[in-house]
């Protein structure tokens, strides 16, 4: 609190003669911060304390700058509303943390009384375009319970949070107070079920956390803690990355989707490294397009510098960050760079190199990620007449096409992922032998091949008018192989003139054969050896694609 006459000039005076000059410094001192657990990674409760030097002058507020990586996860509980906190009623499941503010209350101008207020702390919902806000419940044991707000913002250098709390108490039911100290604790686990919500770095230098303290008065100070993660070694680290290409004809203009995804618990990616396929280049009209970097920083690109679209999930924020990607013509460099300008409960922007690797193919690289969980990072690159990307080669034949990643981890580890894309227009390859017409049994194999990259789901044939399902034998008559292994209890779909096949285990296989063996078909008409009939294949892949095959084949004997 401010110095207060009322509580006798002469014992201000005697203070200040006592103390020397550095005391009279208004800033916290004394602060620890760190995890209960320091393991990279962990979900460990984390716990701050400082001392406020030269209390009489009031703390009104503080912020808390975490060190980068130290985040909350706000999905780990639910909300508790803006009007739950105002009647003080926040389900027990959005707690995240508690408190204790440690004051001095004065019911005399001379007689300090020691006072400890405990205090909950809730996950509260944001108000406006703020990634998360806490609620702060302050329950002394005399007097009104008093409530209080954090504001948690991202700083755009680092990625690491700030949270700041305003408009601390003065006075309580015993008079003016001081306050003298400050302990928060933040949950590693929190809810109900209990997920993690405070996780540390998943790096292991230094891991600082500084606060700036501000007094009624306008006097400010700060200080600040440091601990080290341990244990990166440890921390698993195996991203992943998948990937469509549509169309993979030669000569298109594809639109390209890749999608990195990393699971629960994992060390976060400092760097992201995407090789596309041999064969996939850039278009150099699209590259003219470029924004220049004063006009990007203005927003005052043109539309066409827009070449598509990307979206951030993570489970530190309530919504994923989304927002287009940018062709940017930097102002010291003759090559144009990729911008994803993403927006949500925060505002990121992220450079990407684009370059060429081995055998020159084309490359871009994310660098300087900031250590948040990722769990899912999906990129498109729009196709068309201005799109980047174009096909040099026919992605269906030929060498196959692989989308490869190179990731490097915030705890130093690496890893690699590498992929066959989805690739559309792509046929895939169906065969098949018609026999057994002399004995008037005839046998129909079939065998279906999925292009690289794609898993087949069902798949099916339309019979000429010469053949008919037998729908009393043909179950039992039946057989479906999915990768060379026999099926059991494939799911079956059969008509007069058609089969169906699904239910095929693990999603679905690349090579599926459907033998409708002695019993399944039966001749409808006048069908003799060495004839050839017009059968129509139907497939159905994973990602939904559906194909409808002509095939001609020559009954045999």
């Amino acid at each position: 609190m401010l110095s207060r006459l009322s509580r006798g000039a002469t014992i201000v005076a005697a203070l200040t003669l006592l103390a020397p000059a550095s005391a009279l410094a208004f800033k916290p001192t004394g602060v620890t911060a760190a995890p209960t657990d320091t393991q990279a990674g962990a979900n460990s409760n984390f716990s701050l304390h400082f001392d406020v030097e030269e209390p009489s002058r009031d703390l009104k507020g503080f912020v808390i700058h975490l060190p980068p990586g130290e985040v909350g996860a706000v999905t780990a509980t639910p909300l508790c509303t803006q009007a739950q906190f105002a009647a003080k009623a926040c389900p027990a499941n959005t707690q995240v943390g508690t408190t204790t503010t440690h004051a001095t209350a004065f019911p005399t101008p001379i007689t300090g009384l020691a006072v400890d207020v405990p205090g909950k702390i809730y996950n509260l919902a944001p108000v406006g375009p703020e990634p998360a806000r806490l609620g702060i419940r302050l329950t002394p044991a005399l007097g009104d319970e008093i409530l209080l707000q954090s504001i948690v913002t991202v700083r755009p250098g680092d990625g690491g949070l700030d949270s700041s709390t305003d408009g601390l108490p003065r006075t309580s039911a015993l008079g003016d107070i001081d306050i003298n100290a400050v302990d928060i604790t933040l949950f590693g686990m929190a809810g109900n079920p209990a997920k993690g919500f405070v996780s540390n770095p998943t790096s292991c230098g230094p891991a600082t956390t500084t606060i700036d303290a501000t007094a009624y008065d306008g006097t400010q100070g700060s200080g600040a803690a440091s601990f080290t993660p341990t244990g990166c070694d440890k921390l698993a680290f195996a991203p992943t990355v998948s990937a469509s290409i549509d169309p993979g004809a030669k000569g298109g203009r594809p639109t390209l989707t890749t999608v990195v995804e990393s699971a629960p618990g994992q060390a976060n990616a400092r760097t992201v490294q995407i090789t596309l396929p041999a064969g996939l280049g850039a278009v150099i009209t699209t590259l003219n397009h470029a924004c220049p970097e004063d006009q990007f920083n203005q927003g005052a690109c043109a539309a066409n510098a827009q070449i598509g679209t990307a979206k951030a999930e993570t489970p530190a924020l309530a919504a994923p960050l989304e927002g287009p990607v940018i062709l940017v013509k930097p102002a010291a460099s003759p090559l144009p760079e990729l911008v994803i300008d993403l927006h949500g409960p925060i505002s990121l922007r992220l450079p990407v190199t684009v370059g060429f690797g081995a055998g020159g193919r084309l490359q871009s690289t994310l660098d300087g990620l900031p250590d948040t969980a990722l769990s899912r990072f999906t990129l498109t690159l729009a196709g068309g007449p201005d799109g980047l990307l174009s096909n040099g080669r026919d992605l269906c034949s030929g060498a196959v096409a692989r989308v490869d990643g190179v990731f490097a981890g915030q705890n130093g580890a690496t890893a690699s992922s590498s992929v066959i894309p989805q690739i559309a227009g792509c046929r895939p390859q169906v065969s098949a032998k018609l026999k057994g017409l002399r004995k008037r049994h005839p046998v129909l194999a079939l065998r279906f091949v999925a292009p690289l990259g794609q898993r087949l789901t069902t798949v099916g044939v339309s019979l000429p008018r010469t053949l008919r399902v037998d729908t009393r034998r043909a179950r039992k008559a039946i057989t479906v192989l999915a990768g060379a292994r026999k099926v059991k209890g494939p799911t079956l779909r059969l008509a007069g003139a058609a089969v169906t096949a699904g239910g095929l285990p693990n999603g679905g296989a690349r090579t599926v054969e459907l033998r409708l063996n002695r019993g399944a078909l039966r001749i409808a008409r006048r069908l003799r050896a060495g004839q050839t009939v017009k059968l129509t294949l139907a497939t159905a892949d994973g990602a939904g694609g559906q194909q409808k095959l002509p095939l001609s084949v020559r009954a045999g004997r």
